[in-house]
């Protein structure tokens, strides 16, 4: 079930996550403000920066690596599939700073 909130922006909002429950399953908002503040405004790092940390938390959970998990077939793996080990992602950053100058 889709979780909305509303929040009315202001100047001290820097940026705007949005994102699927493969994100929020894995990490906590606060998480997720911490990694996309350390790009510095790069919203492309950002974005992989969220769902690679997601990834390898999902894959910690699991006792196997990273590098494991993203090998892992999305169907067909045994005894589990990597859609057993994690949620889709889905993730948007935007910068309401640049956003803003345009």
């Amino acid at each position: 079930k889709p979780e909305l909130r509303q929040h009315s922006i202001t100047s001290e909002d820097r940026y705007l996550i949005m994102a699927t429950d493969g994100i929020w399953d894995e990490m906590t908002p606060e998480d997720a403000t911490a990694i996309v503040a350390k790009c510095n405004g790069d919203v492309n790092k950002a974005t992989e920066d969220l769902k690679i940390a997601a990834l390898e938390h999902a894959a910690e959970l699991e006792g196997i690596s990273y590098d494991q998990l993203v090998a892992t077939n999305l169907e067909d793996a045994k005894p589990k599939t990597r859609r057993d080990m994690h949620d889709d992602i889905t993730v948007v950053v935007v910068d309401l700073h640049k956003l803003q100058e345009n």
